[in-house]
């Protein structure tokens, strides 16, 4: 069997190889952040009718859309998951009444779930890589013989 000097420090890994998992750990704090300040939001949102205005299938067929609140109007852009709308068509529009500036068309409570959705999957591969770090440590560590 041949020996891989590329791949010896993995069989006893340093604890700063953890490290691999920090774009892991910044998205699931993005995606935390991000489900907690839509938590917040559907907990107060109001909704209003807007209409579609635009369609640009280029930019990830996302749709514009406007909508009064206050006697301001607003445009804003969404990407759909599995609606398609038609310029002209009246939705209802979820905004934050403290920044009716963010809105949705998709209430803020779903867009918390699906903020949420790959937290699991991002803990699970973090809990993977510092458990098998941890395995391969324990496995060199010293042990005394007994006589």
């Amino acid at each position: 069997m041949t020996f891989s000097p590329r791949f010896a420090r993995w069989d006893n890994p340093p604890w700063w190889f953890a490290s691999i998992a920090l774009p892991w750990v910044i998205g699931l704090t993005l995606l935390g952040v991000h489900a907690r300040r839509d938590s917040v939001r559907a907990s107060r949102e109001q909704t209003t009718t807007g209409v579609i205005s635009g369609h640009d299938r280029g930019n990830h067929d996302s749709y514009e859309y406007t909508y009064s609140v206050g006697g301001h109007t607003f445009r804003e852009w969404e990407i759909p998951e599995s609606v398609e709308w038609r310029i002209g068509q009246q939705v209802i529009v979820y905004y934050d009444p403290l920044d009716p500036g963010e809105s949705s068309l998709v209430d803020f409570d779903d867009r918390r779930y699906q903020d949420a959705g790959p937290i699991p999957f991002l803990l699970l591969g973090i809990a993977g890589i510092l458990g098998y770090i941890g395995y391969k440590r324990y496995q060199n560590l010293p042990r005394s013989s007994t006589t």
